[in-house]
């Protein structure tokens, strides 16, 4: 039975959310990237796991971790990097919450990518984010902290993310958090050990659910 926690027990309190396919769509254009530079035929529901890596070597021998870095590499030096799309109802849901309280973005991207990064956000989400915080993992440079850690520096006491190893990571760190439904982690076992982890596939369940103030 999951706790019934109310989100005024949580001091000094601000949403952080994730950036990259949590607010905006960006794997289908990297999935697009791959598909044109390795004349593969890939599509969204092929990628059931987080690791993409693995699921790209099943049609291209000997691609590894390292290749889907480079690979991301290249691809944030394109345009279509530039072209991402919000995920349907995240705008929407962005504007309602900040009416409730502050909120940060902390995302995997690399500060290098920051001048991007911004552009992105004020064109879709213009005056919601109190911060952005780069963790520096998305290029595979060394995690200057992790998800879970750079919540407990910035004060923030609820997490979205659509990476179930972040938030466990929060959770670890007695962080309730959302995780976004994507084709990625629908199938992980391991966040249902968590009390402190919700599991949702939409935006407006999401801003639906923090409104009434009840997390679990």
């Amino acid at each position: 039975m999951k706790k019934n926690l109310n989100y005024l027990d949580f001091p000094m309190a601000m949403i952080a959310i994730d950036l990259d396919d949590t607010l905006v769509d960006l794997f289908p254009n990297l999935v697009n990237y791959i598909n044109i530079k390795y004349s593969t035929d890939f599509v969204i529901e092929d990628f059931c796991v987080f690791e993409f890596w693995d699921i790209v070597a099943k049609k291209v021998p000997g691609y590894s971790e390292s290749n889907g870095i480079r690979d991301i590499y290249e691809f944030s030096e394109t345009p279509e990097f530039d072209m991402v799309q919000p995920i349907e109802g995240a705008q929407e849901a962005v504007g309602l919450l900040k009416e409730i309280d502050d909120m940060m973005i902390i995302t995997a991207r690399s500060d290098r990518l920051y001048q991007k990064t911004e552009r992105c956000i004020d064109m879709h989400f213009y005056s919601s984010f109190q911060e952005i915080f780069y963790t520096n993992g998305m290029l595979g440079f060394e995690k200057n902290v992790t998800k879970g850690e750079a919540a407990l520096i910035k004060g923030a006491r609820l997490g979205i993310d659509d990476g179930a190893h972040n938030v466990i990571d929060y959770a670890k760190k007695g962080i309730p958090s959302y995780l976004f439904g994507r084709t990625w982690n629908k199938k992980n076992k391991a966040v249902k050990e968590f009390d402190l982890i919700n599991h949702f596939n939409y935006w407006n369940c999401i801003y639906n659910h923090i409104a009434k103030g009840k997390y679990y």
